[in-house]
């Protein structure tokens, strides 16, 4: 027969399996449904082993000599509460539910956020009940703390990876300035209770995450490609051409070398190429073959003596640059 507190614990163990073959079947995450999997078998332990705590549920030996019981007044405890917890397994439920919509990470960070509001809510319970402080906070602080790193780590990377190179770099500034302004602030100040560190790291994730989900939604900028130079004896130069117009207008090549150039055509059913031309506009040093883009093509050929030529598309003529052979 269970007890009242298995009967709590069976039905979670019961949903979670659910979940998690919902989840598994609707997004194709393993990882997730492990996850699910898990919470499930540990909810399922604890009820079998919660099961056969009956302590409360078994009547005293009395003696057949004993006088009768007397009568007594029973104070009513209050019903323990729980805090704030239940808040926070409100947020987790949340985050598995847009988890399920948008990214399996969120999925994850739903099921570590709803252990913790298990665990916290629990422990508050206890503590109501028994009139004994139970203090969390030796395992929630460096638990959250390091929670926060991962989540300033890995969101405020898709946030600067959203916006334009200027604006990464000021968020990356102010970012740095605050983080180094609060950890100085609870240097100097030892005395800051426990539950305002938890609250500055708490809001600090929820702020990161929030940000990082915003800015992946987007989607990352276009992030142009240097040049590759010095690669090989003779090295590899790369050219893109993009809204028909060449991105670099001028290319360094070594003299009397074997040399390569890498093409990226990057419009879309256009055709483009590169020829090298020197005095005879008419006659070209070097002829690559034209590319239908999008497409990428390795040019390999015999560069000139040293000296100044010029490039362009033979089909479009507009689209040229500068070679300079040293």
């Amino acid at each position: 027969m269970l007890t009242p507190t298995g009967k709590v614990f069976l039905p979670v163990s019961g949903l979670a399996l659910l979940v998690g073959a919902i989840y598994k079947i609707t997004s194709g995450d393993v990882l997730g449904g492990v996850l699910y999997l898990l919470v499930g078998a540990v909810a399922f332990v604890l009820a079998v082993m919660l099961s056969s705590v009956r302590d409360n549920e078994v009547a005293p030996v009395v003696a057949a000599d004993a006088p009768p019981p007397g009568v007594r007044a029973v104070a009513v405890a209050p019903v323990p509460g729980g805090g704030g917890w239940s808040v926070v397994a409100g947020a987790s439920v949340g985050l598995i539910v847009l988890g399920l919509i948008f990214h399996p990470i969120l999925t994850a960070a739903g099921i570590l956020v709803a252990i913790a509001a298990a665990i916290g809510w629990l422990a508050r319970a206890a503590s109501e009940a028994t009139g004994r402080a139970i203090s969390l906070a030796p395992l929630g602080i460096p638990v959250l703390g390091l929670t926060t790193i991962a989540s300033v780590v890995f969101f405020l990377s898709r946030i600067l990876l959203a916006v334009n190179k200027d604006a990464s770099t000021a968020i990356a500034l102010v970012a740095a300035v605050l983080i180094m302004g609060f950890a100085s602030l609870f240097a100097l100040k030892p005395n800051i209770s426990s539950r305002t560190i938890v609250a500055s790291l708490a809001i600090a994730s929820v702020v990161m995450v929030g940000g990082g989900v915003i800015a992946a939604s987007h989607g990352e900028r276009k992030i142009e490609e240097h040049a590759e130079k010095g690669i090989g004896e003779a090295g590899l130069v790369q050219v893109k051409a993009q809204n028909v117009a060449f991105a670099q207008q001028e290319i360094t090549l070594k003299a009397n070398a074997d040399v390569e150039i890498r093409f990226d055509n990057n419009d879309k059913a256009i055709q483009h190429n590169i020829a090298i031309f020197g005095s005879d506009p008419n006659t070209p040093i070097f002829q690559g073959d034209l590319v239908t883009g999008v497409a990428t093509v390795t040019y390999k050929f015999h560069s000139p003596p040293p000296g100044t030529y010029e490039f362009h598309c033979q089909v479009h003529p507009t689209m040229k640059g500068t070679v300079k052979v040293e």
